[in-house]
Formats: C-alpha cells, sequence, structure tokens
C-alpha cells in the first residue's frame, strides 16, 4: 500500500519539477489532461516562508526533545511515565487511534462534500496531502530502522519515532491551514484528536513519551514544507476527478474516482 501510495506521490513532484523548469510553456486545459495554471504570487510566496518558519518554531523543538530525551540522562524521564501507566492502565488496550489518525484529513473531505471550500480546492488539497505524506515517511521509516529503539511493549525495534502519530499531526495541521482562518473549532478539534491518538499510543505501551513527541513534531513540519513547496495550481480539465482517504487494515490510502462522462 505505501509503495503505490509513494508512487503516486513522486510522479506528481516530478511532473511539479518539470513544470518549475518551463514556466512559460504552460498547457491549456483539455478535456483529460492534469494541468498546471499561474504560480503562486510573491505575496503568498511570502506567507508561505514565515508559516513554514512559524511552524519550526513549533515542530523543531519537539523533533529535539524527542531525540534528546531518549537518552537516560535527559530531562524527561520516558521510563517514569511508562512506570505510571503500567502500574495504572495495565490492561488497556485499544485500536482507535488506527483510525483516528486519519479523522481531521477526512473531515478535509468532509467539508468539501458539504461545499464549505478551503484555502485549496479539493485536488491541490489531496496533492498537499500526498507530498506531506511523502515527506513524513521519507523521514519515520529510515529513523525507525537506524534508530533501533525497542517498543515498550518490546515487540520490536521500531519504536522512534511514533508513525501514528506523525500521521495524526499531519492530518490536524492539513484541516488547520485550509479551514483554521473561518472554523477555528474545527482546527482545535483537528488538534485535539491528533494528541489523543499520542496519547492512545503511550496507553497502548506501543510507544514512549519520546517517540509521540517527535511524531508530532515530524508531521506538522512534513505538512508545512508540502506548503512551501507547492508552488502552482493544478487543476483538471473538463474532467472531474474526486479523490477520498481509505484505510483497508493494513495502511492508508487514497481512493480516485474519476469520471470518464461529458
Amino acid at each position: 500500500m505505501y509503495r503505490k501510495f509513494l508512487l503516486i506521490a513522486v510522479s506528481l513532484l516530478c511532473l511539479s519539477a518539470g513544470n518549475a523548469q518551463q514556466p512559460n510553456q504552460q498547457k491549456k486545459p483539455t478535456a483529460d489532461s492534469l494541468v498546471i495554471t499561474k504560480p503562486i504570487s510573491p505575496a503568498e510566496n511570502a506567507a508561505r516562508k514565515k508559516a513554514f518558519l512559524k511552524s519550526s518554531y513549533i515542530a523543531v523543538p519537539l523533533i529535539v526533545l524527542g531525540i534528546y530525551n531518549n537518552d537516560d540522562d535527559g530531562f524527561i524521564d520516558k521510563y517514569e511515565l511508562w512506570e505510571d501507566r503500567n502500574e495504572h492502565a495495565a490492561n488497556f488496550h485499544s485500536k482507535m487511534d488506527d483510525y483516528l489518525q486519519f479523522a481531521p484529513a477526512v473531515a478535509v473531505y468532509f467539508m468539501n462534500a458539504i461545499g464549505k471550500k478551503g484555502k485549496h480546492d479539493v485536488l491541490n488539497q489531496s496533492i498537499l496531502l500526498l507530498k506531506s505524506e511523502l515527506i513524513m515517511n521519507a523521514i519515520v521509516h529510515p529513523l525507525k530502522k537506524y534508530s533501533y529503539i525497542l517498543r515498550p511493549d518490546e515487540s520490536n525495534y521500531r519504536s522512534f519515532p511514533s508513525g501514528h502519530t506523525a500521521q495524526a499531526f499531519i492530518s490536524a495541521e492539513l484541516l488547520r491551514k485550509e479551514y483554521g482562518n473561518r472554523y477555528p473549532g474545527l482546527a482545535a478539534a483537528g488538534y485535539l484528536t491528533a494528541i489523543a491518538v499520542g496519547s492512545l499510543r503511550i496507553l497502548n505501551n506501543k510507544h514512549w513519551i519520546t517517540d509521540v513527541l517527535a511524531g508530532a513534531g515530524i508531521g506538522i513540519l512534513s505538512v508545512n514544507l508540502a506548503y512551501l513547496t507547492h508552488r502552482y495550481r493544478w487543476q483538471w480539465g473538463k474532467k472531474k476527478i474526486q479523490f477520498v482517504p481509505t484505510y483497508n487494515g493494513l495502511g492508508p490510502g487514497i481512493y480516485i474516482n474519476y469520471s470518464l462522462g461529458k
């Protein structure tokens, strides 16, 4: 599933890069082509750089906290929290985190479905989500492999960072950036959901607090990096396309519905 998912994202990035090298050779929309319209304005580009820097003030410290406190001499004692969990919730187990991690992203598509427009249309929202996923996976999976940290339940050595938490914060940050200005309560709900996912990963004895902190930072940073590098507006021609996030029990994906009618 992840291989197919990443293949789609890589293809989109390659198309974007090719167009960036030839900005004066843009095609006009046809009935069945994916095209890029005008690039973003200098003012919007400056705003995105500013937003990226602001997000870094939150994301980078979270990642640093997660890395630094993996050592025994860190000022956050991950083992103390783990012992508290074992004392008060030793038998806790829930699968809600497997589904809640996608909930804020699903909310983005739901808002589109009921006619509430975000900062971008649904196609560009989907591309931004795919870019965010690509960036996040490029960071999380190598870290899991090479950090080689044992999970609290001792199931494997892929504890750091928390992929569920990174996914949840990608979803929450995407929702905030698309709808936070008009619907701040919705954005807050998205972040509360992401925090709940991180908490459930700890309660389920799958991650240390340090894994969750780093995962949250990686998720936030991935989305803002995707927005920073999204320099062109994409659109389909006269055909209509729908993107819907899916989860089949093994991993996330994107359902694409392409209309062949006139």
